[in-house]
C-alpha cells in the first residue's frame, strides 16, 4: 500500500498541510504528516536517522512530500533507504531559496534563540513584511494562519532549539533531486519569486525519472493557498509515474 508522508521544513509546522491532506483523502490516497523535531538534537543527521527508522518500520511503500527546509532531509533519506517516490515543493534544491538562506543565516547568530521565540518572531511573520509576501492573496496568510504554522515550533523552547540545530546543520550546497532513480515530482509554485531560480534550473528533460509539474500562479506557500491544486497534481502523478519498491 502506498502512503504519502508530508513534511514541513522548520520553523514551519505540519499544520500547513491540513487542507492538502484532506484533499488527498478525498482523492482516495493514504496521507499523513510526519513531524520533524519530535526527538533528538534536531540536526539533519539526527532527523535523517529518525525518519529512516520510521520508514523501515512501516509496512507501506512510502512517498515523501517535502516543502521548504525539509527538502535536504528528503534527499538525505533517499540516499539511505528505498522510497516509492519523492515530491519536492518550493525550497532548496541545488541552490538555496531566499527564505531558507535567510533562516540558516539567522540561525547562526548568537541571539537566534531569543529572536526565534514566538513572542518576537510571530508578530513580524504575521505583518505585511512577513509571510503575507509568500502568497498571492495576503488575506490567506492572516494572523491566525501564521500562528497555526509557526507557534508549534517557535512557541516551544525545545523544538525551537532543535529547529536552530537543524538549520545550522544543513549542507552548504543543497543536493539537486537527480542523484537516484526514485520517481520524483517537482510540484512547484511557479510564481514564487523567492525560489524561482531554483525551480527554473531544472529543465523538463533533466532526468527520465523526474516530472516537473508547476502549481500555476502559486507562490512559496501554495500548499496553504492552493491545497487542492497541489493534492490533485500529486494524485495525478502518482497514478502515472509511481512504482512499487
Amino acid at each position: 500500500m502506498k502512503n504519502f508522508w508530508f513534511i514541513a521544513g522548520p520553523p514551519f509546522a505540519g499544520t500547513m498541510w491540513a487542507d492538502v491532506l484532506d484533499r488527498m483523502a478525498n482523492n482516495g490516497l493514504n496521507a499523513r504528516c510526519w513531524d520533524m523535531l519530535e526527538a533528538g538534537s534536531g540536526s539533519l543527521n539526527a532527523e535523517t536517522k529518525r525518519l529512516v527508522a520510521d520508514i523501515e518500520a512501516a509496512d507501506d511503500d512510502i512517498v515523501l512530500v517535502g516543502h521548504g527546509a525539509a527538502l535536504p532531509l528528503l534527499n538525505a533519506v533517499n540516499s539511505q533507504t528505498d522510497l516509492a517516490g519523492l515530491v519536492f515543493s518550493n525550497g532548496p534544491l541545488g541552490q538555496y531559496d531566499l527564505i531558507t538562506k535567510g533562516l540558516t543565516t539567522f540561525a547562526a547568530l548568537p541571539m537566534a534563540m531569543i529572536g526565534f521565540s514566538s513572542r518576537l518572531a510571530v508578530p513580524f511573520l504575521a505583518s505585511s513584511a512577513g509571510l503575507r509576501r509568500t502568497v498571492v492573496n495576503p488575506y490567506v496568510m492572516d494572523h491566525d494562519m501564521t500562528v497555526a504554522i509557526c507557534k508549534p515550533i517557535l512557541g516551544d523552547r525545545t523544538q525551537r532549539a532543535r529547529a536552530l540545530c537543524y538549520l545550522k546543520s544543513l549542507p552548504k550546497h543543497p543536493v539537486p533531486p537527480n542523484t537516484t532513480p526514485t520517481p520524483t515530482l517537482l510540484c512547484w509554485g511557479d510564481a514564487d519569486p523567492l525560489s524561482a531560480g531554483t525551480y527554473a534550473s531544472f529543465k523538463p528533460a533533466v532526468s527520465y525519472h523526474i516530472t516537473k509539474t508547476p502549481v500555476e500562479g502559486g507562490q512559496y506557500f501554495h500548499p496553504i493557498e492552493r491545497p487542492w491544486a497541489m493534492a490533485d497534481t500529486i494524485s495525478s502523478w502518482a497514478s502515472k509515474h509511481q512504482t512499487t519498491t
